[in-house]
């Protein structure tokens, strides 16, 4: 099997594993946090009609980016670890995260325009998701990836 292809089965799956760690992240582990983070209104019917009718796009356009993401780190771990290094690949995906995902996850909460409470809540639960994401994916490229090639 072509790096490539290799590559892009093993980003899928990252990506699914990825998205049922959303559900219950954003669901019942945290969802009422990131709902009151967020000003999101369950109890505002109109609102909640109009976004579960752009559920579709949301969920289609978050699958395309987070595929991308774990084809470019899936690429990245391609050329720099052993695939076969559990050791290896989990340090890469704490560094990518140290990295990248803090920063980013660190400045969008800062500039969110909330209280400093709220915005450390934010980042925490944001950076916190990614971390665990990006472990796992990890698992999922020593277990998949090795066997693909």
């Amino acid at each position: 099997m072509s790096l490539f292809l290799a590559i892009a089965i093993t980003a899928f799956i990252s990506t699914i594993v990825s998205f049922i760690l959303g559900f219950i992240w954003y669901g019942p582990l945290f969802g009422k946090l990131w709902g009151s983070i967020t000003h999101m209104d369950m109890n505002d019917h109109e609102k909640m009609a109009k976004m579960k009718k752009q559920m579709p796009y949301f969920y289609g356009v978050n699958f395309v980016l987070t595929f991308l993401m774990y084809y470019a780190l899936g690429f990245s771990a391609a050329l720099l670890v052993n695939p076969s290094y559990v050791r290896g690949i989990i340090f890469f995906a704490l560094f990518v995260w140290l990295g990248f995902i803090v920063p980013i996850a660190g400045s969008n909460a800062l500039w969110s325009g909330k209280s400093p409470k709220m915005s450390l809540k934010m980042f925490a639960l944001t950076a916190g998701f990614q971390l665990i994401a990006l472990v796992l994916a990890g698992l999922v490229w020593v277990e998949v990836y090795p066997h693909l090639m």
